[in-house]
């Protein structure tokens, strides 16, 4: 913890036997402008590289599954992070005030992304470095101003696992794009019952949502999602694996003749369903899944 806390350091090399980076390892290294990390770290504690303002770009190893909250925070010259496929969760605040970030891509192993994670807002912070009467680093103040700064974040890629963003997620973005993939509309939470919504009211207007053609009238009723006014459906082909348990087998079939009958099944993957992608669900999709149960072309 705070291992390097203000050091001059600018570059470091994290090998693979280290598993974690504890909360402010190298918080406020202001000279940094390298880090290799390599397989085998599994996490990114919070706050760990804060305000490391010259770190241009970040790669994280395929073994992390969790970025820690303001864990990168305030790196105001990062332009590209590359997520691992592995990763789960994305905390609080992690890429908050990365104001030269372009684009994002949210593998489909991420469930949930974390409040403000990637607010372009203005941020600033400070370190409490601690005394005798506490052993414990601290954020000792901190002011943000949605008004005063847009980010730069151009598109946004969201996986398929995503079930919830919390609030402001992507506050002082306007993205030109957003692609969802997820086949149910994550959840956006609101704060404390309070309209505080996940993206800059402005991108609601210009930005073009692209979700599975299937999903769109999904997505255009959604809390949240229907405020997007240019909702547009793109072609996915369909796997087959309906009730999304890794395999294609008789159960899907039944589940898929059931939803064409205009029952509600549960699961239900709709994605997976459209075998055919052309955005309904009709007998040609559940031929097409009787000829992959039958290994047929």
């Amino acid at each position: 913890e705070g291992a390097f806390l203000y050091s001059g350091l600018t570059r470091i090399t994290i090998p693979g036997n280290v598993k974690k980076l504890e909360q402010f390892a190298f918080a406020e290294c202001y000279d940094l402008h390298q880090a290799y990390l390599y397989t085998g770290l599994d996490s990114i504690g919070d706050y760990a590289f804060l305000k490391c303002e010259s770190l241009s770009s970040v790669n994280l190893p395929k073994t992390v599954s969790s970025i820690g909250d303001y864990a990168f925070a305030c790196c105001r010259s990062m332009k590209t992070a590359v997520l691992p496929s592995g990763i789960t969760t994305i905390g609080n605040y992690a890429f908050a005030g990365c104001y030269e970030l372009s684009g994002i891509n949210i593998p489909n192993s991420v469930k949930t992304i974390g409040e403000r994670a990637f607010s372009g807002a203005k941020l600033i912070m400070y370190t409490w470095v601690p005394n005798e009467y506490d052993s414990h680093l601290r954020i000792g103040y901190m002011e943000e101003s949605f008004s005063d700064y847009i980010g730069s974040l151009r598109d946004i890629t969201i996986g398929r696992s995503v079930t919830e963003i919390d609030c402001g997620a992507f506050n002082g973005q306007i993205p030109e794009s957003i692609t969802c993939m997820a086949p149910t509309p994550p959840t956006l939470k609101p704060y404390n019952n309070y309209a505080y919504d996940e993206f800059t009211y402005i991108a609601y207007d210009s930005t073009m949502l692209y979700v599975p053609r299937v999903l769109v009238n999904d997505y255009n009723t959604a809390y949240g999602w229907k405020k997007f006014k240019n909702i547009v459906g793109i072609e996915t082909l369909g796997n087959g694996d309906v009730n999304g348990n890794g395999h294609i087998d008789a159960d899907d079939l039944l589940l898929l003749m059931d939803k064409i009958l205009g029952n509600e099944p549960s699961p239900f993957n709709a994605i997976n369903a459209d075998i055919d992608g052309d955005g309904t669900l009709s007998i040609k999709d559940a031929t097409a899944l009787n000829d992959l149960l039958l290994n047929k072309n």
